[in-house]
């Protein structure tokens, strides 16, 4: 995950690569834990990605520090939560929050290296 560098597309850009899940989103304490508001989008190679973008100049879409897990639908159709792959940083989150007791990822945003 990284913050586009591109001035016409400013925002966050991820990808996963999870070729037999049917659905993954992206959640946190940014939007409520909400599993269908930031959708990722498959290609034929298993590779999901997410374009989330900036609401308003220099503001960040997802607060630095905030807590974020991948919301995956199985091939089977099961519901369950994982740490994305491209994380930095985890804790266990305190004993309110929804994907307690397993761990979450903690977001810390990085540029994009230019080619």
């Amino acid at each position: 995950m990284h913050e586009s560098t591109d001035v016409r597309k400013p925002g966050i850009i991820a990808k996963e690569w999870a070729p037999g899940a049917q659905a993954i989103s992206l959640i946190g304490d940014f939007n409520g834990w909400k599993r269908d508001e930031y959708e990722y989008q498959k290609d034929d190679f298993g590779i999901w990605s997410l374009y989330i973008p900036s609401t308003s100049p220099g503001v960040p879409v997802i607060p630095h520090g905030s807590r974020i897990m991948l919301a995956i639908t199985t091939a089977t159709g099961e519901e369950t939560t994982r740490i994305p792959a491209w994380i930095k940083s985890a804790r266990q989150p305190p004993m309110d929050s929804p994907t307690y007791p397993a761990f979450e990822g903690v977001f810390r945003p990085t540029l994009n290296p230019k080619p």
